[in-house]
């Protein structure tokens, strides 16, 4: 059975998927975030992990506006 993905009236078949992502020169960065996620996806972090790499993205970017505010909905998303 093929599958397609519709949005709308709209509906993409599995086939022209893979020729718009290559089209759009899109392919190669799925391909990269396949690897990646496969690769890390044997390993679980606790939530302190998780927060703790959340804040040092925030401060190695220094993303400190509304930083409170975020982090308190990234323990929502998280727990």
């Amino acid at each position: 059975m093929a599958q397609n993905l519709q949005f709308g009236n709209h509906s993409i078949s599995a086939t022209e998927i893979v020729s718009l992502l290559a089209g759009y020169q899109m392919l190669p960065q799925l391909c990269r975030n396949l690897i990646i996620t496969r690769a890390i996806s044997p390993f679980e972090l606790t939530l302190e992990e998780k927060l703790g790499v959340i804040e040092q993205f925030y401060q190695n970017h220094r993303s400190t506006d509304n930083w409170r505010s975020l982090r308190r909905a990234e323990r929502e998303f998280l727990c």
